[in-house]
């Protein structure tokens, strides 16, 4: 996998250039009881990136170039990353991501999908979350999908959309209770309920590095 400059350096640029802290309209539940924490973006030296959200740091960050197919009208884009997440108090995680895009030959997107896989190193038995996250242009353009634990965790995931803005992040939920925001648009920020497991925590931490990536690389897309 390649290095971290391209996507690194030009999301630092977008993150560092918005002064809006807040644009999603969060959970009331969320909005007064859980933490919440902007992302500091630093590039202390060429080709190192840092992602920084209170406890969790995201850094190493590469990415594999564009892949493009087409086949007829469709034109088909995959994008892969790589990074590790590392969690004051849970250790280090080490996530991989590929996004895809199809889109007609007229610009006009059809669908577009995410798949992470967050492993963890800080057992004995290494534990693995993974994100499966899809949606389509029609209508209020919801992506929506699941992150699940080895152990049978499920926590749902669900796209915040403005018909006037567009994409702004995403909702996570357990059991149909918010537990989770994640802005992807403005200042990115992470809103974390503090009552979940520290493994929990994590794994939505690393899926958020995902999040806000995926969203910076197929803002252009949508």
């Amino acid at each position: 996998m390649g290095t971290s400059r391209g996507i690194g350096a030009a999301f630092i640029s977008s993150t560092l250039a918005c002064a809006a802290p807040q644009v999603m309209n969060v959970d009331s539940h969320l909005a007064h009881d859980a933490e919440l924490h902007y992302v500091v973006a630093s590039e202390t030296e060429p080709e190192k990136t840092a992602l920084d959200f209170g406890p969790y740091s995201i850094h190493r960050i590469q990415q594999e170039p564009i892949a493009t197919v087409t086949s007829g009208k469709i034109v088909s884009r995959r994008h892969r990353w790589a990074f590790w997440l590392s969690a004051a108090s849970n250790g280090d995680w080490h996530t991989r991501c590929e996004s895809t895009t199809k889109a007609e030959r007229n610009g006009q997107t059809g669908a577009i999908a995410l798949s992470c896989t967050m492993a963890s190193f800080t057992t004995e038995d290494e534990r693995t979350w993974t994100l499966e996250i899809s949606g389509d242009a029609a209508g209020a353009r919801i992506r929506a999908g699941e992150l699940e634990g080895s152990r049978g965790e499920r926590l749902r995931v669900q796209s915040s959309h403005d018909p006037a803005r567009g994409q702004l992040g995403f909702e996570i939920y357990l059991s149909d209770r918010p537990v989770a925001a994640v802005q992807t648009v403005g200042t990115r920020a992470l809103w974390l309920d503090p009552g979940l497991r520290k493994e929990i925590r994590s794994a939505i931490a690393a899926s958020a590095g995902g999040l806000m990536l995926f969203d910076h690389l197929t803002a252009d897309r949508w």
